[in-house]
């Protein structure tokens, strides 16, 4: 999965990944996804093993601010007693990152793209709505539980 945009706090104990997704919702052209994980207790972040100009990011990256791109190579989640622990390998140039948090929620979009004379690429959510590519989700605002 493409990494999009990747947002921690450490005073609202919350995290936003976006990505884009590999399965498709019917009549789209490309879906995004939303993991938001709230009551953060944890963030390890495991450095890529290269001089690769994202392996460092810890707490913020958006592709939009970066000529290359990574993709998340694995991903692995567990839940017990009510805490849930990620882990997202983005492979031995960038490195990773390990959560453990007491929420995850999801959102999924499915896009239209158009190819314009203008700009390149166009998404449109699915009822029309023009979505910026790196902020896919921009007009609908993570819910969920507080921190």
């Amino acid at each position: 999965m493409l990494v999009i945009s990747f947002d921690y706090s450490e005073s609202e104990a919350r995290f936003v990944l976006v990505t884009d997704y590999w399965d498709r919702s019917p009549g789209s052209d490309r879906d995004f996804i939303r993991i938001v994980g709230t009551k953060v207790e944890e963030l390890t972040r495991y450095p890529g093993g290269r001089n690769h100009p994202d392996s460092s990011f810890t707490h913020s990256y958006n592709l939009r601010d970066h000529q290359g791109s990574f993709v998340i190579q694995c991903a692995d989640m567990t839940g017990e007693n009510g805490a849930w622990q990620l882990h997202l390998n983005f492979g031995y140039s960038v490195g990773a990152i390990h959560l453990r948090c007491g929420h995850i929620a999801a959102a999924r979009r499915g896009t239209i793209c158009r190819r314009t004379p203008s700009v390149e690429f166009q998404y449109h959510a699915l009822d029309g709505r023009l979505l910026a590519f790196h902020a896919p989700f921009d007009d609908d605002p993570p819910r969920g539980r507080p921190s």
